[in-house]
């Protein structure tokens, strides 16, 4: 323990070394602060040289630990399933010197257009150094092979998570339609946008409203299990009796309802088309989902303006045509 206690103590006693050379080159911590010609470095400067002071000294701290981890215990591999929190580099960093092997499992349905291309380094899309990527099909390879990874990189695997969905045998009691909700995209550092939220909530006002006056389905709402944006209190507004779930298995959910309704992009359009459900998923964001593939090859029903709104939940409903192409398009992906 002491000579643990003393390797650390050196170590950050260096790293606040360093970064009091580094946070002293005020010139430079300038003009990288600054937007539109107006630096605004001081006002962040106690906050986030604080920050980054404390973040830096707990990475010391579980590096270590992380070294004794692998002193001690014979790790031949790392499945790792997003590669991109702290705590994960620092174990992938420790692996890599070490020459142990990596998999990057990917743990949902990416978001692959265009607008996201100068975040990727931030988001679990493309592998880290020296890791295997291991993608659910030909859409997610086609995506990293454009993006000049090396196919020995790349493995197809499918998506265990769902084999449980595939197994599953189709009900016909479909009486509910579920709704879901979903997060918010921060990755871009917009901030909350309060007129998404704004539309959000419309939509989900409007959705409930429609269902009420036009079909004889019970809603019912699935919030997502971190959910931060609690619609609880606007659900009971409208109509008490709507149950709503969170921690539930989605997978049962998915099974009795007639169609899904998801209040954002997420995976769960995924797990809804395995299940053959008509499913439509609404964007009260402007994040260009729309170029997202589930969206382009016509496999869900999509909404980003609230015009579309009425005529588009008449189809999903009630337009067996349109319900059944739903299903074939959303095969065809699924395949």
């Amino acid at each position: 323990i002491k000579k643990w206690l003393l390797q650390e103590i050196k170590q950050q006693n260096q790293l606040k070394n360093n970064l009091k050379l580094l946070f002293g080159n005020e010139n430079i911590l300038k003009i990288m602060f600054t937007h539109n010609q107006e630096s605004f470095w001081n006002v962040i400067k106690e906050d986030f040289t604080k920050m980054i002071t404390e973040r830096f000294e707990e990475s010391i701290k579980r590096l270590i630990l992380i070294n004794e981890m692998f002193d001690k215990i014979n790790i031949k591999l790392i499945l790792d399933w997003a590669h991109t929190g702290v705590e994960e580099k620092e174990i992938n960093h420790v692996a890599i010197k070490k020459n142990i092997s990596i998999f990057c499992l990917q743990h949902g349905i990416m978001t692959l257009n265009p607008k996201f291309e100068k975040y990727l380094s931030l988001m679990p899309v493309l592998p880290s150094n020296n890791t295997k990527m291991m993608v659910w099909g030909k859409i997610m390879e086609s995506y990293l092979l454009d993006h000049k990874i090396n196919p020995d990189k790349i493995s197809i695997v499918g998506s265990p998570r769902h084999d449980r969905f595939f197994k599953k045998k189709l009900l016909n009691n479909n009486n509910t339609i579920l709704i879901a909700s979903n997060l918010f995209f921060h990755i871009n550092f917009d901030g909350n946008d309060t007129r998404a939220y704004d539309r959000f909530v419309l939509y989900l006002k409007e959705i409930l409203e429609h269902i009420k006056k036009n079909s004889d389905k019970k809603p019912i709402i699935k919030l997502h299990q971190t959910e931060y944006f609690d619609i609880s209190s606007i659900v009971k507004k409208i109509d008490p009796s709507i149950t709503i779930y969170q921690y539930e298995d989605v997978l049962e959910l998915l099974e009795t309802c007639d169609v899904l309704i998801s209040l954002n992009y997420s995976t769960i359009l995924l797990d809804a088309l395995i299940l053959n459900k008509p499913t439509m998923v609404i964007l009260p964001e402007k994040q260009n989902y729309e170029e997202e593939e589930i969206i382009k090859r016509n496999a869900v029903l999509a909404v980003s303006d609230i015009s579309e709104l009425e005529i588009k939940l008449k189809q999903i409903l009630l337009d067996n045509n349109i319900r059944d192409n739903l299903i074939s398009k959303g095969k065809q992906f699924i395949e």
